[in-house]
């Protein structure tokens, strides 16, 4: 009886995010409907952008990189712009247009195209009345060149489905109703005696696991940390440093400062180590390492060299990133903030019920990180 009440829920929270998805997720598409039918705009190229190729252009003059599209009149409520560049993903530009309010034009700021993601072709017009033209700055540098469809104003949005949207919406529904004050979770003590106990905890944990390994992956430190390091700023990467050092039996770095900096007068005193190393020496001193002496030494701690970066050195040979420890730290203290709140909860506050372990557990969790 228990498994069928939770099927009919899971039933009904489904049905609910694929109502979400489709019509509040997708609302664009349901109100470009009503947008009045017009037909296909001319592109007229101004002198700062050249055509190489069929729908293919150059700009070649940044300050003049304008396309104007012309030859329709109206109520401009959208545009479909679809550039995709040679190289890269990402096309900046400025929208501009006239209205019955603003003859002399109105800029209706700065959009980005990204080829990799369909909707952005899509770009919302807020115009009042009747325009006559749209016109739009590429904001891009000399050399930079594009393929572009055919624009079109007040066309059909298409719908987009998501599935990684529809799966969030129907977990976070899911936690609202298993959280919510009339639910079963609040009835139990937090004792995790039972089976659906155990599975609502690792998935519950699971969840913040997953959460944790999304945010770390945000800004693609693979490439934009990585990118840091290969190109001026290895501090990022000082552990690995550090690792060596240790793993060589010495506590001073193998990267050497520069001449000019032990000659300094007070290589501490930070408008002295300009003039001498960079005006004077015309040289480069590295930041965020601590000197001495003539030598590099890091004032990281000791601890996640010894503990991460020389073990997985010497069973993989190869480095260890930074970035990964960060994550598998911030794991591994999700599993012990379960663990302290258990205990705590066990010899302190012996009728807490499950839910609220749940809950505590969690908001301790992402409040101390």
């Amino acid at each position: 009886m228990v498994g069928k009440n939770i099927l009919k829920v899971l039933i009904k929270i489904f049905l609910i995010t694929v109502i979400l998805e489709i019509i509040v997720f997708n609302f664009r598409h349901w109100e470009s409907i009503s947008f009045p039918q017009l037909k296909k705009p001319l592109v007229r190229v101004e002198q700062g952008i050249e055509p190489i190729g069929k729908n293919q252009y150059k700009v070649v003059n940044t300050d003049e990189a304008y396309l104007d599209l012309v030859g329709v009149r109206g109520n401009f409520k959208n545009l479909y712009f679809n550039c995709q560049p040679e190289t890269g993903i990402i096309t900046n530009v400025t929208i501009m247009a006239d209205d019955t309010a603003n003859s002399a034009g109105l800029n209706l700021g700065d959009e980005v195209i990204v080829s990799a993601v369909p909707r952005s072709d899509f770009l919302r017009l807020h115009l009042n009345g009747v325009s006559n033209y749209i016109r739009i700055k590429i904001n891009e540098q000399n050399g930079f060149s594009f393929f572009l469809d055919d624009p079109e104003i007040n066309i059909v949005v298409p719908m987009f489905i998501s599935w990684i949207r529809m799966c969030v919406v129907f977990l976070l529904l899911v936690l609202i109703k298993t959280f919510s004050p009339n639910s079963v979770v609040y009835a139990e003590r937090m004792t995790i005696d039972k089976i659906w106990k155990k599975c609502g905890l690792i998935i519950f944990i699971g969840l913040h696991i997953v959460s944790i390994l999304f945010i770390s992956q945000l800004i693609l430190p693979n490439k934009s940390i990585q990118n840091e390091i290969d190109n001026g700023l290895p501090v990022h990467g000082q552990y690995n440093e550090l690792a060596d050092a240790l793993e060589k039996g010495q506590v001073f770095l193998d990267r050497k400062p520069p001449k000019s900096l032990e000659n300094a007068t007070n290589p501490y005193d930070g408008a002295i180590r300009w003039n001498s190393v960079v005006i004077e020496g015309n040289e480069h001193f590295d930041m965020d390492y601590a000197y001495f002496e003539g030598r590099y030494y890091s004032y990281f701690g000791p601890v996640p060299a010894i503990l991460f970066f020389i073990p997985y050195k010497l069973i993989t040979g190869t480095q260890c990133r930074t970035w990964d420890v960060v994550t598998l730290c911030t794991i591994l203290f999700c599993l012990a903030s379960f663990g302290l709140i258990y205990v705590i909860g066990k010899r302190y506050f012996s009728n807490l019920s499950y839910g609220i372990y749940l809950l505590m557990s969690s908001f301790y969790f992402w409040g101390v990180l």
